[in-house]
């Protein structure tokens, strides 16, 4: 009698195969295969043959741990889309990108499109687009990586529509005799309209302080600069509008005014609510 075992990869293709030997103390037969630089998962199966014929034992899936869902799904409305984001996965198989999707329905329904972000960006982020204004789909969120697919995350009903514009981000400031020069990137959605103008305000206070300064911006600039500041420390924040409505605020990030240095905040976009146009 002899054994032999066979690997193969997902698509079935043989990778290599040995014959089984039984050591002298055992009772059990092994072989080794070499596979190269294959990442799996690889399936083993593993027959006997006697003078009567062969059996062979089911087959088993080695290797190629599974990919983890996407985290954080979070879906911004904006005219006819929705802009999608989540949070990097935390499998450390490699993938190549995050799949969003929208849904008729919240289970099974017909898919109404895709679109990819790549995993290489901090916040994978992308816009599924030609979808009907006021009417409900739902979005849900794969990684692809490796010839798998990870399991889906949760669907999340959301409704297109204008709206006005998430949160501005990744904001930077430089503070020097009084004056405080604020930067920031542009909200991820602006709700399906243009921005109009971005406002900074430097508060006391966190939460419920009083404003010791302001600063507005227009249209696409990305900075601006509040002058004669008198405080020691202030809590700044950062506001966009479109012509649909006040979007949503930057986290407050504190700055010493005493300080030359430089302070950078990554903040992340919040969900805000649509709006309806009249």
């Amino acid at each position: 009698m002899f054994s032999q075992a066979t690997v193969a990869d997902t698509a079935g293709r043989t990778i290599g195969s040995c014959l089984g030997e039984r050591p002298t103390d055992a009772s059990r037969h092994a072989c080794s295969i070499a596979v190269g630089g294959e990442k799996g998962p690889l399936r083993v199966a593993v027959s006997a043959t006697n003078a009567y014929g062969s059996t062979q034992a089911p087959s088993i899936d080695v290797g190629g741990t599974a990919l983890s869902s996407p985290r954080d799904l979070v879906v911004l409305p904006t005219e006819n889309a929705l802009v999608a984001f989540v949070s990097r996965a935390l499998s450390d198989q490699p993938s190549t990108r995050y799949v969003f999707r929208t849904w008729s329905k919240q289970s099974g329904g017909r898919l109404m499109g895709t679109c990819t972000a790549l995993v290489s960006l901090a916040q994978p982020t992308c816009t599924l687009g030609d979808l009907a204004n006021y009417q409900t789909v739902w979005v849900d969120a794969v990684e692809l990586g490796g010839g798998r697919t990870s399991k889906p995350t949760e669907r999340q009903s959301a409704v297109p529509m204008a709206s006005a514009p998430s949160a501005p981000r990744e904001m930077s400031m430089t503070s020097k005799a009084g004056d405080l020069v604020v930067r920031w990137q542009a909200p991820l959605t602006d709700g399906g309209y243009a921005i109009t103008t971005t406002t900074v305000t430097a508060s006391s206070q966190s939460t419920d302080g009083s404003t010791l300064g302001t600063c507005t911006a227009k249209a696409l600039v990305t900075t601006c600069t509040i002058r004669g500041l008198e405080a020691d420390y202030a809590y700044v924040t950062v506001q966009a509008t479109t012509p649909v409505g006040v979007g949503a605020v930057s986290a407050p990030i504190g700055r010493n005014l005493s300080s030359s240095q430089s302070v950078v905040a990554r903040t992340v976009a919040m969900r805000v609510s649509g709006h309806e146009r009249g």
